[in-house]
């Protein structure tokens, strides 16, 4: 065991020998290198050798250890090198040989290097070039399904086959006329969602400043008044902006003595003064949104439709209903949007009730509803 640190000093030593005499550029370098390399590596095992006093008879065997140590791993390390080098060569032109290392025959070491390093390169963008190969082999494909779904839903709607459901179990047939409105109605619903945002943060605002505290004070305004002043904005954005039609008729129903009676109602741009009729809670259209919390459209729903003064004078209409405004199980609140010339507003009336616009209606109404008690006020609580 004395002799272990001697012959890994060796080994140790001798890998760098032969690293050393792999790696240098030039025959020179490699030779000083070694040389002077070996020779401090030397001292330091003689300095050591004679600081811990070894026994002249260990002495032969810790430099016979060292030295064979040396040797051996010198030349295996610089063999192990070129044998790796030369199994990067085998599609090499340049063929490399190990006196060419040897000598630091710099020419053919270079060349080598740059053939390896070209073709890797070329590999590199062979790959590359097969990467996109694929992906464009991916998106011709993909562009034909697309194209060949088109093409069936095309067929599809040609044919009248393509429909949509809406509550109650009833199926809307997609034509062509309703595929190209749908833009329209898009921009439509989305100037519509932003005024009723902004009037409701409005009027909410208003509440918070106490705009209408010196008209409430004197009993000339109520918290009824104000809710009224809200949903009558809401009528109005909604036949202008929604329907752009003076045809339209939007109105809001509130629960009272077990009954929908009028809480507000607007055609076109101003206020429609006329009383509406009221509406049944255990029977018709609230009734029936109600229990399926879902807004429902009069032609679709005709079993559901309550007979009113002017039923003939307008043509369709929807009820809408909200979840966050019942009381025992029934909808305190309703609004319908009615309409008189059916064929032209039929496919927009489908397309609300299909992305269920009482829902962003709903989160306007809340909205107002922070500063305010919708329904404490009315069902007069």
């Amino acid at each position: 065991m004395h002799l272990l640190p001697y012959s890994l000093l060796g080994l140790i030593i001798g890998i760098v020998t032969g690293l050393l005499a792999f790696r240098a550029d030039n025959l020179w370098l490699k030779v000083t290198g070694v040389a002077g390399g070996n020779a401090g590596f030397h001292y330091i095992f003689f300095y050591v050798v004679d600081k811990i006093k070894l026994p002249q008879e260990k002495l032969h065997e810790a430099i016979s250890a060292f030295y064979l140590s040396l040797i051996i791993s010198g030349f295996l390390s610089f063999f192990l090198c070129v044998y790796l080098l030369k199994k990067t060569q085998q599609n090499s032109p340049i063929k490399l040989k190990t006196v060419d290392i040897l000598l630091a025959r710099k020419d053919h070491i270079d060349k080598h290097y740059e053939f390896a390093q070209k073709s890797a390169l070329k590999d590199e963008n062979f790959t590359d070039m097969q990467e996109v190969q694929e992906q464009l082999q991916q998106n011709i494909l993909r562009e034909k399904q697309l194209d060949d779904r088109e093409s069936r839903l095309n067929e599809q709607i040609a044919s009248g086959a393509l429909y949509v459901p809406l509550p109650e179990n009833a199926n809307i047939t997609v034509s062509n006329r309703l595929i190209k409105s749908i833009p329209d109605f898009s921009d439509r619903i989305w100037n519509y969602s932003k005024y009723i945002n902004q009037v409701s943060q409005q009027h909410a605002d208003d509440i918070e400043n106490k705009e209408h505290e010196n008209e409430l004070q004197k009993g000339e305004y109520t918290p009824f008044d104000i809710i009224r002043g809200y949903f009558l904005d809401v009528c109005i954005g909604t036949a202008n902006l929604l329907f752009d039609s003076r045809d339209v008729r939007v109105h809001f129903r509130y629960l009272h003595n077990n009954k929908y009676i009028k809480l507000v109602s607007s055609m076109g741009g101003i206020e429609y003064q006329k009383e509406l009729s009221p509406m049944n809670t255990d029977q018709g259209m609230i009734y029936k949104a109600g229990v399926l919390k879902r807004s429902l459209i009069k032609s679709l729903n005709l079993r559901s439709h309550q007979k009113a003064e002017h039923d003939t004078k307008w043509k369709n209409y929807i009820t809408l209903v909200f979840d966050d405004y019942y009381d025992k199980g029934k909808p305190f609140l309703s609004m319908g949007i009615s309409i008189k010339t059916d064929e032209r507003h039929r496919h927009l009336l489908y397309f609300i009730n299909y992305i269920a616009i009482e829902q962003m209606l709903q989160r306007a109404f809340n909205t107002f509803g922070e500063k305010i008690n919708i329904r404490n006020e009315l069902l007069g609580f």
